[in-house]
């Protein structure tokens, strides 16, 4: 009894990323109807970038989601530019 609830949160924090992962293929290829796995890669960078400023530079949990979501805006940005350039 003493590991069922933290079991239960992780379980549920785990199958939010999945799905938050799910919805992010959808409409991506809801939209273009192309499949994007440059998606998966940047979830994970993202996700390794969080840990490492958590763990290992030991800042707080939410300036570790700001520098996350800005990294994350500058790859989309800078991975669409490039893609533009080419057609």
């Amino acid at each position: 009894m003493n590991l069922l609830l933290p079991t239960i949160g992780f379980g549920i924090v785990t199958a939010s990323i999945l799905a938050l992962a799910a919805v992010g293929f959808t409409l991506q290829f809801s939209v273009t109807g192309v499949v994007n796995f440059a998606f998966g890669d940047l979830m994970t960078l993202a996700a390794y970038t969080a840990w490492l400023v958590n763990t290992g530079l030991h800042w707080n949990v939410w300036i570790g989601a700001i520098v996350v979501s800005s990294q994350k805006a500058g790859a989309r940005k800078t991975g669409s530019a490039r893609r533009s350039s080419r057609w």
